[in-house]
């Protein structure tokens, strides 16, 4: 939607593909690249970090944006959410409510995290959480769990009812 509104607004010019699997996504790149003719490729994800770093160092003169990774070349910029601080304040939301849930019940305060993939922003995420919420809540428990896939809400879905099914209450995602 940005850049739907950038083009109307801004009447900027772009082109975009959204390729479905992962063997596709250095070929988009290497499509763009290769015209010479885009002043920034921009690709969304972590899961696209190996690519974009194989395809920016063959067009070392084409730059090109990164979001949501951290990926450090000359021609690279990169995009991303300081996940640990947002979800440390997650964490803190949790532990207060699980707090007073525990005040009520007397059952032990548990929340849970779930990861799309394993990677070093998202874990980072993962640890600010748990430690929001153990600062609320210092005697409680975080579950942790990676799905490996950020385009498969079922096995989210799945994860999130087994630890609700362990006693969760309260689950942050950082899954997609």
């Amino acid at each position: 939607d940005g850049l739907l509104k950038a083009q109307k607004e801004l009447a900027i010019e772009f082109d975009y593909v959204e390729p479905i699997y992962p063997e596709e996504y250095e070929k988009s790149l290497m499509e763009f690249a290769e015209t010479e003719e885009y002043q920034l490729i921009i690709a969304i994800g972590p899961e696209q970090e190996n690519d974009v770093k194989a395809v920016s160092e063959r067009f070392p003169n084409q730059k090109f944006t990164l979001i949501d990774s951290k990926l450090e070349a000359n021609n690279v910029s990169s995009i991303y959410t300081r996940w640990e601080e947002q979800a440390f304040l997650n964490g803190v939301i949790s532990g207060i409510l699980s707090k007073k849930e525990y005040e009520v019940s007397g059952f032990m305060p548990k929340a849970g995290i779930i990861l799309g993939m394993e990677v070093p922003h998202l874990r980072e995420g993962a640890i600010g959480f748990e430690a929001g919420f153990k600062y609320v809540n210092p005697e409680g428990e975080v579950m942790s769990a990676v799905v490996n896939d950020f385009k498969n809400p079922l096995k989210a879905r799945e994860t999130a009812l087994l630890m609700y099914s362990k006693g969760v209450k309260y689950i942050q995602h950082l899954a997609g």
